[in-house]
C-alpha cells in the first residue's frame, strides 16, 4: 500500500479542508433552531437527523490527507457523545474555531507547546464559569423543559419525562425504533444488567425479547461441552432456554451449540460489560436479586466435575427475562430484596451509578413515524434529548 508523506503548508491545506467539510455539514444543525442533514448508508432508507455525531461518521472522501481533518473532527464527536451523549455538534464547531484561531496564533510566531498550555489553562477558567452561571436539574418542569428544547418537539418531550419519572428519575430510559407512528414509552421493572449479548445466537437460537430461562451466572471461560452437556440435558427435557453468563466462551463451543439449536437445544451465552469489581457486583446482584448463584473463579469449581443436582443447585428460573439493547431485565418484583442489596452496596461505598440501577427499572421509548425515513428521524431526535436529560440530571 502506498504511503503519502505531506509537509507543513500542503499539509495543513488538507486537514484545514477535512475540518470545513465536516464543520459544513454538521454546523448548520446547531441548536433548537438548526436544520437537518440527509444521508443514506448503502442501500438502505435515507437517515434525515440533526445528531452531529451521526452525520459525521458518514462523511469520507478519497483524499487521505483531507480524511486525517474529517476524522480528527469525528473522535472529537465521539469522544464528547461518549462521556455526555449530546453537543456534539457544539463540540465540532468549538473545534474548528479552535483550530483556526490556533493557526493564525502560530503562523504569527507563537509557541505551539505554549498555546497548548494556555488553551488548557482557558478550559480551567471556563468550566468553573460554567459551573457558576448553571443550574440544577431536578423538577418534572426542569426536565420537560430540557428534553423539549433538545427534541425540538413537545410530545417527545413528555414521553421522555414519563420515562424518566417511571423509573424515578434514577433507572434505565432506552430507545427502540417502533412499528407504527405512535411515540411512546414502556417501563419494566426488575433487575437491570449491560451484556455482551452474542446477536448470532441470540438469532440461531429463534429467541423470542421476552423468555423463560434457566440461568447460570459464572465468570468461568466456558470452553467445552462437557462443563454444561448436564445443564443442557436438562434444559432440553423441560424445552427450557439456558442464558449462560460467562467471562467467553470458545468458538469451537459457539459453533457447537449453533449446531445444537437445531434440534432444539437453546442456548444463549451473555458476557458482563463490566470488568473486575463492576462485572462482579452485577454477578452478585444477580445471585441477590435472582438466585442464580455466583460462581467466581476463586471458588475453584469445575463445572464438569459437577453431578446434574450439583449444577442445577447453582442456576435459577426466571419466568421473565428481557432482552433490550444490551440489557438484560430480569423481572423481579420483591422489593424487600432490592431493598436489602441496596443497603449492602451502600455499607460498601459501591459507586453511586451501580446502586442506580436497582433503583429505578427500565423505560423503552419506541419512536414512531409515517415511513422509515421519519422514525429514523425521531429515532435521533430522541436519543439525543434523552442523553441531554441525563447530562443535566446528572450535572
Amino acid at each position: 500500500m502506498n504511503k503519502i508523506i505531506l509537509n507543513d503548508i500542503e499539509a495543513g491545506n488538507k486537514l484545514k479542508k477535512g475540518i470545513e467539510i465536516v464543520y459544513n455539514a454538521v454546523a448548520h444543525t446547531l441548536g433548537p433552531l438548526g436544520s437537518n442533514t440527509a444521508f443514506s448508508v448503502g442501500h438502505s432508507t435515507p437517515i434525515v437527523t440533526n445528531d452531529g455525531v451521526s452525520i459525521a461518521k458518514e462523511i469520507k472522501v478519497s483524499d487521505k490527507g483531507v480524511n486525517i481533518g474529517i476524522e480528527l473532527l469525528t473522535q472529537a464527536a465521539i469522544k464528547t457523545n461518549n462521556v455526555a451523549g449530546d453537543g456534539t455538534t457544539t463540540t465540532i464547531v468549538l473545534a474548528k474555531e479552535m483550530y483556526e484561531k490556533g493557526s493564525e496564533f502560530i503562523k504569527k510566531g507563537a509557541n505551539r507547546i505554549s498555546l497548548r498550555k494556555g488553551m488548557k489553562l482557558a478550559l480551567e477558567d471556563i468550566k468553573e464559569k460554567i459551573k457558576e452561571i448553571s443550574d440544577n436539574v431536578g423538577t418534572n418542569d426542569e426536565i420537560l423543559d430540557v428534553a423539549k428544547i433538545s427534541s425540538g418537539n413537545e410530545e417527545f418531550g413528555r414521553v421522555i419525562l414519563k420515562s424518566f419519572v417511571d423509573v424515578d428519575k434514577k433507572g434505565l430510559v432506552v430507545i427502540e425504533k417502533g412499528i407504527d407512528n405512535k411515540t411512546y414509552s414502556e417501563t419494566t421493572n426488575g433487575l437491570c444488567v449491560d451484556f455482551n449479548i452474542d446477536k448470532e445466537m441470540f438469532s440461531a437460537m429463534k429467541l423470542s425479547k421476552i423468555n423463560k430461562y434457566c440461568i447460570l451466572n459464572t465468570n468461568l471461560d466456558i470452553t467445552s461441552m462437557k462443563q454444561i452437556h448436564k445443564l443442557l440435558n436438562y434444559s432440553y427435557e423441560k424445552e427450557l432456554p439456558v442464558l449462560l453468563i460467562g467471562n467467553s466462551i470458545s468458538s469451537e463451543l459457539k459453533n457447537d451449540l449453533l449446531i445444537n439449536a437445531q434440534r432444539g437445544i437453546k442456548v444463549l451465552f451473555v458476557e458482563p460489560t463490566f470488568f473486575g469489581k463492576g462485572r462482579e457486583i452485577d454477578c452478585i446482584n444477580i445471585e441477590k436479586i435472582i438466585g442464580a448463584k455466583y460462581i467466581s473463579k476463586l471458588d475453584n469449581i469445575a463445572l464438569e466435575d459437577l453431578t446434574t443436582e450439583e449444577i442445577l443447585s447453582y442456576t435459577s428460573v426466571v419466568d421473565e427475562v428481557i432482552i433490550n439493547n444490551g440489557i438484560v431485565i430480569f423481572k423481579n418484583n420483591d422489593d424487600n430484596l432490592f431493598k436489602a442489596r441496596i443497603k449492602e452496596l451502600k455499607d460498601e461505598k459501591v459507586d453511586d451509578k451501580k446502586i442506580q440501577r436497582l433503583e429505578g427499572g427500565l423505560s423503552t421509548i419506541y419512536a414512531g413515524g409515517k415511513t422509515s425515513l421519519e422514525v429514523n428521524e425521531n429515532y435521533y431526535r430522541i436519543e439525543d434529548a434523552v442523553n441531554a436529560v441525563y447530562s443535566a440530571l446528572e450535572e
